[in-house]
């Protein structure tokens, strides 16, 4: 009965040591997960950062574009505008 015993409480210890070694290498694993986990929130903070920086970039772009294009316009409208006064007066001076 005592040998008996005995076998049993040594796999009882085994298995107790086993099961120690299979959560510390579980706890390594989940501080592994857990760096890695935080590096990959770094990153993703910091492409969310620089799509924000670039579409703002874009926007402005955009808007500075658009100022350009209206200039462009106004400057078209005012050579037209000259270009016909001029040749209305070249008129005038040609039948004085």
């Amino acid at each position: 009965m005592d040998d008996r015993s005995t076998k049993e409480t040594g796999k009882a210890l085994k298995m107790i040591e086993e099961n120690k070694a299979v959560i510390m290498r579980q706890d390594k694993l989940i501080v592994d997960y857990q760096q890695k986990n935080e590096v990959c929130q770094v990153t993703i903070a910091q492409t969310e950062e620089d799509v924000l920086k670039k579409h703002n970039e874009r926007t402005a772009l955009q808007v500075r574009l658009k100022e350009l294009e209206d200039h462009r316009r106004d400057y078209d409208g005012n050579i037209n505008l000259m270009g016909r006064k001029l040749k209305a007066y070249r008129q005038h001076l040609i039948t004085e």
